[in-house]
C-alpha cells in the first residue's frame, strides 16, 4: 500500500501514461502534491549485441510530468545473470513534447537526457539507483534502457524496474 493507494490494483485497471488520471499515476498523498509512476514493473532483460554498438528499447513513451516541479528517476537492478565484461547499461529519461496540430511528431530533447548510474558486471544486486530530473521538467518524458557492448561480446542478462517521483506545485 503506497499512503491508502494499490499500486498493483491501480495498474491493473489499465490505462495510459498520458492520461493525467490514469493508473499509472498514483497520487501518494490526498494533496495531489507527490505523485509516483510505475514506468515498469520488475522485468527480465536479455541484451546481446555483437561488436562495439548500442542498443536502447522504449520503455515509456509518454509519460505525462504536466505540472511537476521536481521529481527522480528510481530504477530497481533486481538480478544480474550473465554480463559481458565490458557492457554497460543506463536508465534514460529524455524529455520530449508534442504538438495538438502534429501529434504524430513526437519533439525530443537528448541534450536534456537523464541518465542513471551505469549497471556493469561489477555493480552490486541487488541495487537502487537514483538520479534527479532536470528542471524546468517538460510536460512528458520517455523512458528507454541504453546498452552499450563494448569491446567484449556476450549476452547480459538483468531484471529491473523502474518509477517515476514527481512532486507538483
Amino acid at each position: 500500500m503506497i499512503r491508502g493507494h494499490s499500486l498493483g490494483a491501480a495498474l491493473a485497471a489499465g490505462g495510459t501514461f498520458d492520461d493525467p488520471s490514469g493508473p499509472n499515476r498514483i497520487a501518494l498523498s490526498s494533496s495531489g502534491g507527490p505523485w509516483c509512476y510505475q514506468i515498469i514493473p520488475r522485468t527480465d532483460f536479455t541484451f546481446n549485441v555483437n561488436g562495439t554498438r548500442t542498443q536502447e528499447i522504449l520503455i515509456a513513451k509518454r509519460v505525462d510530468t504536466l505540472g511537476l516541479v521536481s521529481g527522480s528517476l528510481l530504477a530497481r537492478v533486481h538480478s544480474r545473470g550473465s554480463w559481458s565484461t565490458s557492457a554497460t547499461l543506463f536508465v534514460v529519461a529524455q524529455p520530449t513534447s508534442y504538438s495538438p496540430d502534429e501529434p504524430q511528431i513526437e519533439f525530443i530533447n537528448t541534450a536534456a537526457e537523464v541518465l542513471t548510474e551505469q549497471i556493469t558486471n561489477v555493480s552490486a544486486v541487488p541495487t537502487l539507483l537514483n538520479v534527479q530530473l532536470s528542471t524546468p521538467i517538460p510536460p512528458h518524458i520517455r523512458v528507454l534502457l541504453r546498452h552499450v557492448q563494448g569491446i567484449t561480446e556476450g549476452a547480459c542478462v538483468c531484471s529491473l524496474s523502474v518509477e517515476l517521483y514527481g512532486r507538483s506545485a
